[in-house]
């Protein structure tokens, strides 16, 4: 039941609904978000979900509470996705093929300490971005940390600004293709490449581990606002 738990509050964070038509599951969801992996996820999960709504719309009528906090005062286990990706990195340890990487073009006086603080506050908010795994007697398990140290790295570009733009390019593709180790939180690494006085790259890179292409739009606008 908490395996189904999870999903629900996973679907329930990326926009996802589910309703119930019989023995039917219908899913609506915005664009980009239901993935081969999520589909085959909810295509093995599906009687345990459609009994859990079952219950739930039956709970909710008798006021019964149906959706207990979970304890992440110590280790959890992983998604399905979670574990391939995981496994892959046991593989391949150095590999940084499941990075995920966002360069935002700041233009204007910027206030980088006030920029530090809101990704801090992001990462605060957010328990995927204060996850690391960890083994526990050879099984693999979440650890989600309370509080993660975090800094900015500042860089200064100006030489690319006057210089040739693919090397600037490849200076910074360079930035996200360092490896991450999955046993360290937080997986997101932060660059701010200065080419002017108003003129920033803001580089960040995160592991697709805790972190897929809809997180993206989440992370920016959450970034916009707090800062």
């Amino acid at each position: 039941m908490k395996e189904v738990i999870d999903l629900l509050g996973r679907l329930s964070a990326q926009g996802v609904s589910l309703t119930t038509d019989g023995e039917s599951l219908k899913c609506a969801a915005p664009p980009g978000v239901l993935t081969a992996e999520l589909r085959a996820e909810l295509a093995q999960r599906k009687p345990e979900i459609l009994a859990f709504l079952r219950s739930s719309k039956n709970a909710a009528g008798s006021g019964e509470m149906v959706l207990p906090r979970v304890d992440r005062s110590g280790p959890l286990p992983l998604s399905y996705a979670q574990q391939r990706l995981w496994f892959l990195c046991q593989l391949d340890p150095e590999s940084p093929v499941y990075n995920i990487s966002i360069a935002v073009t700041l233009t204007g006086q910027l206030h980088i300490d006030a920029l530090e603080r809101a990704i801090r506050e992001i990462i605060h908010r957010h328990e995927n971005l204060r996850t690391c795994f960890l083994q526990e007697k050879g099984v693999p398990r979440v650890v989600i940390r309370d509080e993660v140290p975090w800094s900015l790295q500042r860089i200064d570009g100006r030489s690319f600004a006057e210089g040739d733009p693919a090397e600037l390019t490849r200076y910074a593709s360079g930035l996200t293709l360092e490896a991450m180790d999955i046993t360290r939180a937080p997986l997101l690494r932060g660059h701010l490449l200065r080419l002017g006085a108003q003129n920033h790259i803001l580089l960040l890179t995160v592991h697709h581990i805790v972190f897929d292409g809809w997180s993206i739009g989440v992370f920016v606008r959450e970034l916009e606002k707090l800062y």
